[in-house]
C-alpha cells in the first residue's frame, strides 16, 4: 500500500472559509405544511394572529357565572343566596342572561353568559334545588379568561426563523392557523464504504466487522431534524462507489460517506468523488484527531463530506 500523504491540513475555520466560496449558504426553499407536521421545522415567514385567543370570554373553572355584586362579602358564616336559572356547557351558546341575585351553572371553557362578570368555583358553593349558597366572594373578572387575553388578533405571533416546537404549534392552533410556510429540511445521503463491513443483525465471521458509522451518522442527523437517505454498504469497488455517490447526489442535497478517504491504494472514495465533477475535492485532511483523512468536496453545487 502506498504512503498516506496529506500535503496540507486544514483547520475547522479553513473548511468553512473554503466551502463558503463554492456553496450557496441559504435555506433549502420553502414549503407549506399542516401544523401537525411542523415541529422541528424553521418558520419561513412572520406569522400574525388572525383571531383572538381565547376567541371569547370563557370560564376558567367549573362553577357558577354570577354578578360579582351579588356575592360581595359572602363567607362561610354569611353565604350569599342566589337563584340558579340555567346551565352553560362547553361548546354551547348561553341562552340565559344573569341578573342580580342570579347564577348560571357553567363548565370550564364555556362562554360567559351576558350579565355575568365573575365565576365562583363550585367548591365554594352548595346547591339545594335551584337555590345556590355561595361561601366566598369573587371580584369582577375572577375566573374568567377574557377575549384576546392570550393573543390579540393582528398581534405578531411568531417571527421568521423560529424553530417550531410543540409550544409554537399550540400557539398556532389556538389562533386557528392550520397550515404554515416553513423552510424545507435538507436531505442528506449517507453511504458506508468498505468490503469488510456487514450490517448489524447479520452473522459475524472473520474478518468482517459490523457497520457502525452509517447508523450513528444517520441517527445523529435525524436528531438534528435533518431528513436522511441511506444507501447501504458499498464494497471497495471504484465503479460501484462512484455510482452510489452519483445516485445520492441526484437524490439528496448533500452526501456523507464513511470509509475510503485515506491516500492508500485501496481507498476508493477519494478517487470516485474526484471523477464526478468540478470543483471536486477542495480539502483533504483536517487538523482533527481522529478524523484526519476527512475530505470535503463540492460536486454540482452540492457538498460531499468523506469521513474516514
Amino acid at each position: 500500500m502506498s504512503a498516506k500523504i496529506f500535503h496540507k491540513l486544514a483547520s475547522v475555520n479553513d473548511v468553512f472559509n473554503i466551502l463558503s466560496k463554492f456553496l450557496r449558504l441559504e435555506p433549502w426553499g420553502v414549503i407549506e405544511i399542516p401544523i401537525e407536521e411542523a415541529a422541528g421545522y424553521v418558520l419561513a415567514e412572520d406569522v400574525v394572529a388572525p383571531h383572538d385567543s381565547p376567541p371569547y370570554d370563557r370560564s376558567e373553572v367549573d362553577g357558577y357565572a354570577v354578578c360579582s355584586t351579588s356575592i360581595e362579602g359572602a363567607d362561610e358564616d354569611s353565604p350569599a343566596k342566589l337563584s340558579v336559572k340555567g346551565y352553560v356547557r362547553i361548546g354551547e351558546v348561553p341562552v340565559s342572561e344573569v341578573g342580580c341575585g342570579e347564577a348560571v351553572e357553567i363548565d370550564t371553557g364555556a362562554l360567559i353568559p351576558r350579565g355575568a362578570d365573575a365565576v365562583v368555583m363550585v367548591e365554594c358553593t352548595k346547591r339545594v334545588g335551584d337555590t345556590l349558597y355561595v361561601f366566598k366572594s369573587a371580584g369582577p373578572g375572577e375566573n374568567i379568561a377574557f377575549t384576546g387575553s392570550d393573543v390579540i388578533a393582528g398581534e405578531m405571533l411568531l417571527h421568521r426563523g423560529t424553530l417550531l416546537t410543540s409550544r409554537e404549534v399550540a400557539a398556532l392552533a389556538a389562533v386557528g392557523i392550520g397550515k404554515i410556510r416553513v423552510f424545507r429540511k435538507p436531505v442528506i445521503g449517507v453511504i458506508s464504504i468498505g468490503s469488510e463491513l456487514i450490517p448489524p443483525g447479520r452473522k459475524l465471521h472473520i474478518p468482517k466487522v459490523f457497520d457502525v458509522n452509517q447508523y450513528s451518522i444517520a441517527s445523529r442527523l435525524r436528531e438534528l431534524g435533518i431528513k436522511v437517505r441511506t444507501y447501504g454498504i458499498i464494497p471497495d469497488n471504484e465503479d460501484l462507489v462512484k455510482r452510489a455517490i452519483a445516485k445520492a447526489l441526484e437524490e439528496c442535497d448533500a452526501v456523507i460517506t464513511t470509509g475510503g478517504t485515506s491516500a492508500g491504494i485501496t481507498d476508493v472514495t477519494y478517487r470516485s468523488v474526484s471523477s464526478l465533477g468540478t470543483p471536486g475535492i477542495l480539502i483533504h485532511g483536517i487538523k482533527v484527531k481522529p478524523g484526519k483523512p476527512t475530505f470535503f468536496a463540492v460536486v454540482g453545487g452540492k457538498l460531499v463530506i468523506g469521513l474516514p
